[in-house]
């Protein structure tokens, strides 16, 4: 029975003939069923197809339906499904409703048809007389047939398919045969109109079409043009037309077009009139011609006999042709431009090589009669011309005057006269090539000179201004020169313009730069000289006001401790008396002080402009610099009772730069303030702001006008105030001198104030782009212990009172220095110039000298220079003393210290100290640590103590110890006790009497 069933299907590959002949033949097979049922599923829709169904031996017509409940069962459990009994609550356990009219089924089959792994569709069976209508037996048969119906059907829809496919492949294969004998063409065709008439004629050929049309679309005034146009077998022509409807639409769209029925209606619907005279077509078709993202017009067909006559496929080949004809036209267009800039590209080669070679000429002319002969024969040449002049204007007389002529003789005129006048006059060329008289009557011009059948002329421009006219004509023939020739005559007068006032100006120059380099080279000398005479002036003042200071002091100090305490002040007279001199005393040294300030402030402007400035570089603290610039200025509040405001942020990060010189910036800064501000608050910030550090200094202040901004940095000048009744407070260098030191640190400052309300001065300086973080070290610690192990080397000798030699040209100087130092408990031995010193210091080693720069016979760099290379004073400590400010060629000599007059008595103590402490110049101290920032560090502070340091780390250290021979040798305490390194370096020649700083 199997067998004869397969047989039939493998004969069948008509799907619903499948369907009948299974139908027909279970019907035959199961005499007990009453209702049979062929569906299929349709996943996407949820919707089951009804392909057989019979009842009591009648064929039935079944509308398509949602999944019942039973497809459903099946669906999920892929098995056969055999109701034996009790179907309706079998139907209602499943979600379904029994049945919807008649009587239930008593009996009842359900078989899935799989394909693969997926339910494709079910037979079922059914009784509604009796129960057990169905055996397990007839159940296994019916699942071998429908697994027989579904492979026929799976077998009958891939032939379906295969023979779908094979079609579309020939149809294909024949549509791509048409493409490619039409694209053989269009590659064999440059020109446009030849590729519109190849294309349209094959067209007619391959479709069943009345009318072909191809237009092309101007968007810019929105028409369209017929390029190809046939209407039953008839070339069409029209003129430009307005886009119609449906190229309106495929602007819009960008997409083929087709329409096969109801053409009038559609028409209507997209804003058409349908047709505007005769039928209107049954089918067309309309293709967009795309080249990049723009519709360049349209192919479209057109048949008004019969609808449908345009298949997909006859859109689809249409499209590929229309696209192919694209490309084509784009290429040929493209052919066209490139032929163009080929030969305007040659025309511009063959102009620039004349060009070039006339400016050539030109640039090796600054001879302006030279000039103009040469400029002239050159056009007579390039242009072949019957007529050529140059005309030049002279901008004072207002005469056009003719310096070259060939072929005419015409006298100078005035400006307003002949074409050439014109044409200076408005700045345009005239190119003239036909009824000159003519033309001259309507422009008002009067002819001058030889008449000419053709005119070129062009303006000589230099900036806005028009020297004069360049000419070319001809007395022969008209139209003789084009737009190429006024291209290139135009060009040409360019380059006369800048060679002719390059000539003109030659003269002006050389003379100019004689002038130029005479007023520089005074300039030069009276700069000099006035460098010269500030420091000559301020080393003048300085000597002098050395000595003014110092004993001002000594006898404020003598007055103090030993005369007014032995004086009866009983007296109100004599106590008033002892007031006054105190206070005249003060005076004399503020007063003093104040001038030393503005004579520095003039020398460090000397030095900046000289470039001569010194320059430390270190790690700074903006913090520590803000305070140590307020510590030194709170004097200045308390005589004016002034409110300091400090909003320092202390977690800056430290920058680079000299702290010294930035430590002067806010002084000064904060002094101009003070000086300024009668009542209120000065504001001193410090700040970081992106990658900046920021210092302001805010004040209640006079303020400052907008339009006195510039001036305040500008040397010598002061803002604000009357110069007769309000006296300039310094010498107006302070802020120029802040400006240069910030701008030497890579910064910038500003101000802002308001009249009335205040100022506020900042600064600003670019943050170190370092990350290293060197670990913490008490370095006030490490240096006292250094002091106190040095303070007890037997270098030093206990409790004799140390020898100072002092060296200076000046009595005075000398007398002061005796005083101070004899007072001090110092034993003192003088000299009055540099050979003296010499002789003193051979007969009695001094433990210390303190030496002038400018001493006559000998200077004092001289005479460091003859200590310091010889063995056996190479070592006496030598502290500078002048006014001559130049430490750095007194360091490269050798020097310990370099201090500048007026004497700073605190500070000249405190190196005297330092200095006899170590017990001789340069005291040697190696650093021996892993910790490579530690070692810096140390480095660092040492040598700014005066001290000679070398570095090492552990496995270096012998080696490098007995090679240097240290005084002092500083160490990790961690590297101090391992293998005996200290007791190893005792027993090593030299190192005997070496004194060991240990440091945690």
């Amino acid at each position: 029975m199997i067998n004869s069933v397969q047989e039939g299907l493998a004969k069948e590959l008509d799907m619903q003939g499948i369907y009948n002949l299974v139908g027909d033949r279970l019907c035959e097979l199961f005499p007990d069923t009453q209702t049979l049922v062929i569906r299929t599923f349709d996943y996407d829709s949820g919707i089951e197809h009804f392909h057989y169904a019979i009842e009591k031996g009648t064929r039935l017509k079944v509308d398509s339906q949602p999944f019942i409940w039973a497809s459903k069962h099946l669906i999920q459990d892929r098995k056969p499904f055999h109701i034996t009994e009790n179907y309706l609550e079998t139907s209602k356990k499943y979600g379904g409703t029994g049945v919807t009219k008649g009587q239930p089924p008593k009996s009842a089959v359900f078989v899935p048809m799989l394909v693969g792994d997926t339910v494709k569709g079910s037979i079922s069976l059914q009784n509604v007389d009796k129960e057990n209508a169905f055996t397990e037996s007839d159940l296994r048969l019916l699942t071998t047939l429908t697994n027989s119906m579904s492979v026929a059907l799976e077998n009958a829809r891939l032939f379906d398919e295969t023979a779908h496919l094979l079609k579309e492949t020939e149809q294909h294969k024949a549509e791509l045969a048409v493409i490619n004998s039409v694209q053989e063409g269009l590659v064999r065709e440059m020109d446009m109109r030849a590729i519109y008439d190849l294309v349209g004629n094959r067209i007619c050929e391959l479709f069943d079409t009345q009318t072909v049309i191809i237009r092309t679309f101007d968007h810019k005034s929105g028409n369209e043009e017929w390029q190809f146009a046939i209407e039953k077998g008839d070339r069409v022509y029209s003129k430009p037309r307005p886009f119609n409807w449906a190229n309106q639409l495929l602007v819009k769209t960008k997409q083929s077009l087709l329409i096969n029925e109801n053409y009038a209606e559609t028409a209507k619907q997209h804003g058409g009139t349908g047709v505007t005279k005769g039928l209107p077509p049954k089918s067309a078709v309309f293709v967009p011609m795309i080249v990049g993202d723009v519709v360049k017009g349209s192919v479209s067909l057109q048949n008004v006999e019969k609808e449908n006559a345009f298949s997909e496929a006859d859109m689809r080949l249409l499209t590929t042709l229309t696209n192919s004809m694209s490309v084509a036209l784009e290429n040929a267009r493209l052919f066209d431009e490139t032929n163009h800039l080929l030969a305007e590209s040659k025309q511009r080669a063959a102009e620039l090589s004349t060009v070039n070679n006339i400016s050539k000429g030109l640039a090796s002319q600054l001879n302006t009669d030279d000039l103009i002969k040469m400029v002239g024969d050159q056009l007579k040449d390039l242009f072949k011309a019957n007529i050529v002049y140059l005309a030049l204007l002279n901008q004072k007389t207002k005469i056009v005057n003719f310096p070259y002529q060939y072929g005419d003789n015409m006298e100078p005129l005035k400006l307003g006269e002949g074409l050439t006048s014109k044409i200076i006059m408005t700045g345009e060329p005239l190119l003239l090539n036909k009824d000159l008289q003519e033309l001259r009557d309507q422009m008002g011009v009067q002819a001058i000179g030889v008449p000419a059948a053709s005119y070129l002329g062009v303006p000589i421009p230099v900036g806005d201004v028009n020297l004069g006219v360049l000419s070319v004509q001809s007395t022969e023939h008209e139209n003789r020169f084009n737009e190429n020739d006024l291209r290139l005559l135009t060009t040409i007068a360019s380059s006369v313009g800048v060679a002719l006032n390059n000539a003109t100006l030659f003269e002006d120059v050389k003379l100019a730069k004689m002038e130029a380099e005479a007023a520089s080279n005074a300039a030069e000398k009276a700069n000099e000289a006035k460098s010269a005479f500030l420091s000559t002036v301020s080393h003048e003042l300085r000597t002098p006001l050395t000595s003014v200071l110092g004993f001002a002091k000594i006898i404020r100090k003598r007055l103090d401790e030993k005369i007014f305490p032995i004086v009866d002040r009983s007296d109100k007279k004599t106590d008033k008396t002892i007031s006054q001199i105190s206070e005249n005393l003060q005076v004399v040294i503020s007063e003093g002080e104040r001038l030393t300030h503005l004579i520095n402030d003039v020398l460090d402007l000397a030095k900046i402009e000289a470039g001569k400035m010194e320059w430390s570089q270190e790690n700074v603290s903006m913090p520590e610099v803000a305070e140590r610039a307020i510590a030194a200025t709170t004097s200045l509040f308390d005589q004016k009772a002034l409110k300091l405001v400090k909003e320092i942020d202390t977690n800056l990060p430290e920058i680079t730069g000299d702290k010294d010189k930035l430590i002067q910036v806010i002084i000064n800064l904060i002094s101009n303030s003070v000086k300024f501000t009668d009542k209120g608050t000065v504001t001193c910030r410090a700040y970081q702001e992106k990658d900046e550090l920021i210092v302001s200094i805010s004040d209640t202040g006079i303020g400052i006008a907008p339009e006195d901004y510039g001036a305040v940095f500008e040397q010598f000048k002061q803002v604000g105030g009357d110069t007769l009744t309000d006296k300039p407070k310094g010498t107006g260098l302070g802020l120029p001198i802040c400006k240069e030191i910030v701008e030497h640190h890579g910064g910038r400052i500003w101000v802002e104030s308001e009249v009335g309300k205040g100022s506020t001065f900042s600064f600003a300086l670019p943050v170190n782009k370092t990350t290293a973080h060197a670990r913490p070290l008490h370095l006030d610690d490490l240096v006292k212990q250094l002091k106190e192990q040095v303070a007890h080397s037997q270098l030093n000798i206990i409790g004799q009172a140390s020898n100072i030699l002092i060296v200076d040209d000046d009595d005075s100087i000398r007398s002061l220095l005796q005083q101070e130092l004899g007072d001090a408990g110092y034993s003192i031995e003088e000299a009055s110039n540099g050979k003296e010193a010499l002789e003193k210091v051979r007969i009695n080693r001094p433990d210390l000298i303190i030496l002038d720069i400018m001493m006559p016979e000998m200077n004092g760099f001289d005479v460091a220079a003859i200590l310091k290379n010889d063995p056996s004073t190479m070592d006496i400590p030598i502290i500078v003393l002048s006014v001559v400010q130049d430490k750095a060629r007194g360091f490269r000599i050798g020097v310990d210290r370099y201090l500048t007059k007026p004497i700073d008595t605190g500070l000249l103590f405190n190196e005297i100290g330092s200095l006899l402490e170590q017990g001789k110049s340069k005291k040697k101290v190696m650093i021996v640590d892993e910790d490579s920032g530690a070692v810096k560090t140390l480095t660092d502070v040492l040598t700014t103590k005066g001290y000679e340091v070398t570095e090492s780390i552990e496995k270096e250290l012998v080696e490098k110890a007995i090679a240097n021979q240290p005084d002092i040798i500083i160490i990790n305490s961690a590297l101090s006790g391992k293998h005996d390194i200290v007791q190893t370096l005792r027993f090593e020649k030299g190192l005997e009497n070496v004194l060991f700083v240990v440091y945690q």
